[in-house]
């Protein structure tokens, strides 16, 4: 009787284990952009905190040598290729909107492809010379975007956690 609990108990602690741990997700993506416009989307479900940095290195190519970085709210940064050393960094923090226990969803658009098995992604599209900011809305999903205009070297890094 004693060897059944100790069983027990020890699948117990392996459930435990494996649902901690599940919770816990990121994003890595190191991406160079091509003159034009490209479009940065930053997605996650719902139920899921998270925090994503995002590095901007200005690129000098064919002459062009200016990058600019458009927000969601219309504000434009312009950045020189004195950024190239030193990062143009963009901290994004998603809190928790809701929770979804017991669903199961997947969404996939324009730069968004988030299930419950993958509740953050993180894409960059290139020739983006349509995108629109802003114009994207999915249930169970919140989206980050914003545009890029220029050559330069995006990397994301991002870590989620699932309540």
């Amino acid at each position: 009787m004693k060897k059944i609990w100790l069983l027990f108990v020890f699948i117990l602690i392996v459930l435990a284990q494996s649902t901690f741990l599940s919770s816990f997700h990121s994003i890595e993506l190191n991406v160079y952009t091509q003159i034009g416009t490209s479009a940065i989307v930053i997605s996650k479900a719902e139920y899921v905190y998270l925090r994503a940095e995002i590095d901007i290195y200005p690129q000098v190519i064919q002459g062009q040598s200016q990058v600019t970085v458009i927000f969601a709210n219309g504000t434009q940064v312009k950045l020189l290729p004195s950024n190239a050393v030193s990062p143009y960094r963009i901290s994004v923090v998603l809190p928790i909107r809701g929770y979804a226990f017991g669903i199961s969803f997947g969404t996939t658009g324009e730069g968004v492809n988030v299930s419950d098995g993958h509740p953050v992604d993180a894409e960059v599209l290139s020739n983006a010379t349509d995108f629109v900011i802003g114009q994207r809305h999915y249930d169970f999903v919140n989206v980050y975007e914003l545009l890029i205009q220029g050559s330069a070297w995006v990397s994301i890094k991002g870590y989620g956690v699932a309540v």
